[in-house]
């Protein structure tokens, strides 16, 4: 193998790799622009630090599950195993993948002058 070859087999992966990652980090390209990840995993209570909006998103498929306004001080809560989370999972995910992951997104509501 040439040096060049060499070099080129070196860079080549790690670039593949961060396309692929940062592709899976906006959720299939569903998240708007100043997405944060604040959270994640079966059960999650997470509490903004500002008004905003908050996208649970299911990150082996990046469909979108939840989306909601919330405010300042007041709690988003998910749990996969309550009746009404389970609900609305079957109704946006009909086949979910047995190893699901879920991924809490914030997005700041903009702010007034």
């Amino acid at each position: 193998m040439t040096t060049i070859t060499k070099r080129i087999a070196q860079v080549i992966p790690p670039c593949i790799l961060l396309l692929v990652v940062g592709c899976a980090t906006n959720a299939g390209g569903h998240l708007p622009p100043g997405a944060r990840l604040v959270g994640g995993g079966l059960q999650i209570s997470w509490v903004p630090p500002s008004d905003g909006t908050a996208i649970l998103v299911e990150a082996t498929t990046g469909t979108p599950v939840a989306t909601k306004a919330v405010e300042a001080g007041d709690a988003f809560e998910f749990d996969v195993s309550s009746e009404g989370d389970a609900d609305v999972l079957r109704a946006v995910l009909p086949n979910m993948p047995n190893h699901a992951k879920f991924l809490l997104y914030f997005v700041p509501s903009p702010q007034e002058d």
